[in-house]
């Protein structure tokens, strides 16, 4: 299927490859999509499957501030069983982190309070939480 952003979920594709599974109708193998996304998404390349909390089980995200979750990433890794449907091996992000991060490198699990257990944070003093 191939479909601009008049999709009725709010997709702006070069190519979407998808059947009735997925938790949102779709089981894709590859999609490709910008900021109009209807999950907020602007991504270069997304690989998923139906596990993931919002439908997506995924390998590789790149993002940008724009992210519907507050995140302006280089790389995020994760799976489903973060808090937020992340547990995420490495996030790098600045200061316009909608949970307060000003970050070099993040290296968390699901167990922190915010559903972060981090082994590295590199933060400064205009962090919100001021641990």
């Amino acid at each position: 299927m191939i479909c601009n952003s008049s999709h009725s979920l709010g997709f702006n594709c070069k190519t979407l490859i998808c059947n009735s599974s997925h938790i949102l109708g779709f089981s894709s193998k590859t999609l490709i999509c910008n900021s109009s996304h209807s999950l907020g998404f602007n991504c270069e390349t997304l690989k998923c499957n139906s596990s993931h909390i919002l439908g997506f089980n995924c390998e590789t995200l790149k993002c940008n501030s724009s992210h519907s979750l507050g995140f302006n990433c280089e790389t995020l890794i994760r799976e489903s069983s973060h808090s937020l449907g992340f547990n995420c091996k490495t996030l790098i992000c600045n200061s316009s982190h909608s949970l307060g991060f000003n970050c070099k490198t993040l290296i968390c699990n699901s167990s922190h309070s915010l559903g972060f257990s981090s082994k590295t944070l590199i933060r400064n003093s205009s962090h919100s939480f001021r641990i």
